[in-house]
């Protein structure tokens, strides 16, 4: 969420011609104690810019009724706060997703397994769906690799996932002019 404000803050003056955007991707809830609530990360950061979420997760956010109001610029209390900040070696963590999102997104040799690129017509022509892969790259198993059901770094299980395995994917839907 803190870095979601500084992005806002960043770009909030330049004039951009497109909308700069940060992607929220959730792999759900893996806790025991979380299960009974598995839009719990879906609340957390309604109202931000892209959430990429599992089916099941959507699944459940459907079928709950709920609506969310926003939350994405509240963050948690001070004392959870300084807790990350002990823990969590914001420029690294900065680093590894900026060399993992530009290998994703824009490296064709980055290791993909049937990457397919789904795009179509939507509201009646009056918008285009496009749907983008998300693979694992190697920043990405140290919480979601092997050996599965083993605790990761952040306390829950990881998935057993490998590079190149798909992860989830981005749906966007552009007006079309």
């Amino acid at each position: 969420k803190r870095i979601w404000r500084l992005n806002r803050e960043f770009w909030a003056d330049k004039k951009a011609p497109l909308a700069q955007e940060m992607i929220f991707a959730s792999t759900g809830v893996k806790l025991e104690r979380d299960k009974a609530t598995p839009w719990k990360y879906v609340e957390a950061f309604a109202g931000s810019d892209i959430e990429t979420n599992p089916p099941e997760t959507n699944a459940a956010v459907q079928g709950s009724g709920r609506s969310f109001s926003r939350q994405v610029d509240r963050l948690p209390s001070p004392e959870v706060l300084a807790e990350i900040d002990k823990k969590v070696d914001m420029q690294k963590l900065e680093t590894t997703l900026m060399e993992e999102g530009l290998k994703k997104f824009a490296d064709p040799a980055y290791p993909r397994q049937g990457e397919k690129i789904i795009s179509e017509a939507a509201a009646g022509g009056k918008n285009l769906r496009v749907m983008l892969p998300l693979f694992y790259g190697k920043g990405c198993l140290t919480c979601h690799g092997e050996p599965k059901g083993e605790t990761d770094i952040s306390g829950y299980k990881k998935e057993g996932a490998k590079e190149g395995d798909l992860g989830g994917a981005i749906s966007v839907k552009l007006p079309l002019k």
